[in-house]
């Protein structure tokens, strides 16, 4: 089944669905509640975008291209493609509960917005953002020994670590850190600039201080005073 979804009277998108799937039309609202608040943020529209709620663990593989841990419950895909497990069968076939799925949309979306700015982001920036206006986590709590594996590990520019690594080392909550930490005392007028960094260029931590005004070690202690250790 396909709907397009709606604001304004505009269509901004359109969900591919199973007919008995009914939380579908939350998944639509969740879309139309969001969509202007981050249209207004990142003061650009995207193209229409594509939600195809999946519903086995089989077909979440087949979409990625290969096996996926259970922890993966959806990803951006091309310039407007969200594949993402439906609220109905979620709790089944990965460790995210039906109400989590709701927050994932948002998540999801959000990368869509960034990576129209930058194909390259850094990394923490991207997914620390989308767990931030996701309203994905809450507080600053973070196992010491992950937050300096990470620090070492070159994570504030480009991550010498797998995307296993990533999740085991508790680099989402690494990154919701850092940029909640912008979030609440940078502009966003710098968050676009540090989006536009591309992660990948030599001249990445070069840029990254000059817009912050600080050296990367100086910015990363000013963080880690905010930081509940455990």
């Amino acid at each position: 089944m396909k709907k397009k979804i709606y604001y304004n009277s505009k269509i901004i998108g359109e969900i591919i669905y199973q007919k008995y799937d009914k939380k579908s039309d939350k998944i639509i609202k969740v879309i139309q509640k969001n969509y202007p608040l981050l249209k207004d943020l990142f003061d650009f529209e995207l193209s229409p975008i594509k939600i195809h709620l999946l519903y086995s663990r089989a077909e979440m593989n087949k979409h990625w291209g290969t096996k996926t841990p259970p922890w993966i419950c959806g990803f951006v895909k091309g310039k407007n493609k969200i594949y993402i497990l439906s609220p109905l069968i979620s709790q089944k076939v990965s460790n995210h509960p039906e109400s989590t799925i709701y927050k994932a949309i948002i998540h999801e979306l959000v990368h869509l917005f960034v990576k129209k700015i930058n194909k390259n982001p850094l990394a923490w920036l991207n997914e620390g953002l989308a767990l931030v206006l996701a309203k994905q986590m809450k507080d600053n709590t973070i196992k010491k020994n992950d937050w300096d594996f990470l620090m070492k590990h070159n994570f504030i520019t480009e991550p010498k670590v797998d995307w296993e690594e990533f999740e085991n080392k508790s680099g989402y909550k690494a990154s919701y850190i850092l940029a909640n930490f912008l979030c609440k005392n940078y502009k966003k007028d710098k968050i676009i600039k540090l989006l536009r960094i591309n992660a990948k260029e030599k001249t990445a931590i070069k840029k990254l201080e000059e817009i912050l005004n600080a050296k990367k070690n100086e910015f990363i202690k000013k963080i880690e005073k905010n930081i509940n250790f455990i």
